[in-house]
């Protein structure tokens, strides 16, 4: 099966396309490894966790020793909160590549005491031969520092660390660069000089009790994402997926403000919310398999939305804004990691 539209609907993020046209292929296909491969990651994205379950395990059965299988399967069990399943799955990918920094990454991620001492050489290995401004480098990067805050090695660890930030920006500077212009110069100049345009909200909305919950890293979101999305069928939980910030800075782009020069010249900004609903619709209904898909309501726990709060409700009237808020020195320890979390509790409070 040629996966080229697939591929292609994927990039799109048509997801819902792109696995009907899968499903086809199953029915012609004889190897039907990548087909299986293919519709675990689509139901991955579909959020239809289960299900990309069992269509990576039907591709593994085919190839059991494919390393791209377990580590999804291990993202995919770590996402579901089963961290035993996710831990084999990362461990067996080590077994047959030692030079998985994403697995040694994931690891960590479950908890940083797996992270063992023996994988030390291995990892400054792979920082060694890594693609300058590689996300791969760059998790090696920050996965050094982590054996530096054992050895008690601060200047070494932060050091690690700055590398391992400016190595990540730089693996996606474009769009990065664009971000950083877009929330230090754009909102500051013009956060209180935005003016609507199709200020109309007669036609019937399509999410009309949509969730938004912002707030800074740690502080709980994802908890309270979760808690939502599970208590009610009703909801679709789309994560940080950024669609506002999408939306906006492709009317921005438009109007070239990332030219300095255009930048100082003007004096507000125009959004056309017809516009951006439009590309918010599609977005988010990209992601949905459901066939009741106008009936879901959608959760979006993009933090930076903190800035894009006025235009949410000018784009969905009822949203439901959640500030997730933590105590400042429990947030300062979650952050940091093994360092601190001895002597801080977590306190989270919730505002409506």
């Amino acid at each position: 099966m040629n996966l080229d539209p697939v591929k292609k609907l994927m990039y799109e993020q048509d997801f819902t396309a792109a696995e009907k046209l899968l499903q086809k292929g199953l029915k012609t296909e004889k190897d039907k490894f990548m087909i299986f491969y293919f519709l675990g990651l689509v139901h991955f994205e579909l959020r239809n966790l289960d299900k990309s379950i069992q269509f990576f395990e039907k591709s593994l059965n085919l190839r059991p020793n494919n390393i791209s299988v377990y580590i999804k399967l291990a993202v995919l069990y770590q996402t579901m909160g089963d961290t035993e399943s996710s831990k084999n799955n990362y461990l067996k990918s080590i077994e047959l590549d030692s030079n998985q920094i994403r697995s040694y990454y994931g690891l960590y991620q479950l908890k940083p005491k797996l992270l063992k001492d023996e994988y030390y050489d291995k990892i400054r290995d792979i920082s060694l031969h890594a693609k300058e401004n590689s996300t791969d480098l760059a998790i090696s990067k920050f996965l050094l520092s982590k054996f530096e805050i054992i050895k008690k090695n601060l200047k070494k660890e932060l050091a690690l660390l700055q590398d391992a930030h400016e190595t990540i920006f730089n693996a996606n500077l474009q769009y990065n660069r664009e971000s950083d212009f877009y929330y230090k110069k754009i909102m500051q100049k013009f956060h209180n000089k935005i003016e609507y345009l199709n200020l109309d909200n007669s036609d019937k909305q399509k999410y009309t009790k949509p969730i938004f919950i912002i707030g800074l890293p740690r502080t709980g979101s994802t908890l309270i994402e979760s808690i939502i999305s599970t208590a009610n069928n009703n909801y679709l939980s789309f994560g940080e997926s950024s669609f506002f910030h999408m939306g906006i800075l492709e009317q921005i782009k438009k109007k070239n403000l990332f030219n300095n020069e255009n930048y100082f010249s003007v004096n507000n900004i125009e959004l056309n919310l017809k516009e951006l609903k439009e590309y918010l619709y599609k977005r988010y209904s990209q992601f949905s398999s459901s066939d009741n898909e106008n009936e879901k309501e959608i959760i979006d726990k993009s933090l930076d939305n903190f800035f894009n709060i006025e235009t949410i409700l000018k784009v969905f009237p009822n949203a439901k804004i959640i500030n997730s808020t933590r105590n400042i020195f429990s947030n300062f320890g979650a952050g940091n990691g093994t360092r601190t979390h001895d002597l801080l509790v977590g306190n989270e409070t919730l505002y409506h």
